[in-house]
């Protein structure tokens, strides 16, 4: 269940550090800022971020589309992303980096912030210098590779092709054109070759099943055949992803999205089981150190070719990573300092 403040007074409180963000996104004056929301959302975060713009001298304006109604990505909505400087995502839907609304917003040069986890979270991760470092540097050495190869003691070892595959380094602000981010993000990751994946990922006791909000009770180990997922192995986790990947009963929803890995040291992993706060996974994506793979769509984002309602991701700790012959990270430690 979601969990938001009573009052209404709980946006004041939050002007400042969204002031700071879009300061930080190179919000100008006379700038259109788009606030899009949805009915499930945190009420004050669009206020505060009027707010915050108007403070700026910017331009802003709100679109609140339903959350049950699908949503539409053409028409008039698109033409607002397109028409925007900046678009303030604000939406309740997980995977909303798929939503076909940024590319329209890419090929304008429109901004966007990914604006989706709690309080807590946007506090413990607001941007950092460091971890921006962190990632602009691993990008670097991605965007170089032909090859990402993935090894851990529990079993994986899978290889996919990633070159000529989009590239991101993603560190919580939007500041250039056409640039999309998320607060609280401060990872790398790629779009490998959809059809390149072999071998097997084995998900252990701990690592995340991130769409059900659940940690691993039991090893998973999933066998990967020219990009996609083709055998699930295990108890009652591999039963329940299954079934989750088959409910949909689309092929792209087995195959490699992205991959990467998180870069902040401020990121906790336990956060995911603080059931007493609003539920959250951007601590899981971003953690120091751990391998994050996702499967199902990526479109948009990262251009790809999955066009699909699923979007899985599995953040796994202490897991080796090698970028062709280079072993960057070894049982979840980078062992290169411009990483570390």
């Amino acid at each position: 269940m979601r969990r938001f403040p009573s009052s209404y007074l709980a946006a004041t409180e939050l002007v400042p550090m969204f002031r700071h963000m879009l300061e930080l996104c190179r919000v100008r004056p006379e700038e259109t800022v788009l606030l899009y929301a949805d009915t499930h959302m945190n009420p004050h975060y669009p206020a505060a971020f009027m707010g915050a713009a108007l403070e700026l001298g910017a331009e802003a304006y709100q679109i609140t589309v339903s959350s049950v109604v699908p949503e539409r990505d053409t028409g008039p909505i698109a033409n607002a992303w397109r028409n925007a400087d900046i678009v303030i995502d604000m939406v309740s839907t997980l995977a909303h980096a798929y939503s076909m609304l940024n590319a329209a917003a890419f090929e304008a040069g429109t901004r966007v912030l990914r604006v989706g986890q709690p309080l807590d979270v946007l506090m413990r991760l607001f941007p950092d210098p460091v971890v921006r470092a962190r990632t602009e540097a691993g990008a670097r050495l991605l965007e170089a590779a032909e090859t990402l190869r993935v090894t851990s003691a529990a079993g994986t070892d899978f290889t996919v092709r990633k070159k000529g595959g989009v590239t991101l380094p993603l560190y919580g602000i939007a500041d250039e054109p056409a640039r999309w981010d998320h607060w609280g993000c401060g990872l790398v990751a790629c779009g490998p070759d959809e059809t390149s994946a072999e071998g097997v990922l084995v998900l252990d006791v701990n690592d995340v099943i991130l769409r059900m909000g659940r940690y691993v009770t039991e090893p998973v180990r999933i066998t990967l055949r020219e990009g996609r997922i083709v055998n699930f192995e295990g108890g009652a986790d591999a039963l329940l992803l299954k079934d989750w990947f088959g409910w949909y009963g689309e092929d792209d929803a087995y195959r490699m999205a992205h991959i990467g890995w998180g870069c902040d040291h401020r990121a906790d992993w336990n956060r995911l089981v603080a059931h007493t706060l609003e539920p959250a996974v951007q601590d899981n994506e971003s953690f120091y150190g751990n391998m994050q793979v996702a499967f199902g769509s990526n479109t948009a984002l990262f251009n790809g070719k999955n066009r699909t309602r699923a979007h899985m991701d599995f953040p796994c700790r202490h897991c080796t990573i090698y970028l062709d012959d280079l072993k960057i990270v070894e049982r979840g430690q980078f062992l290169i300092d411009e990483l570390k």
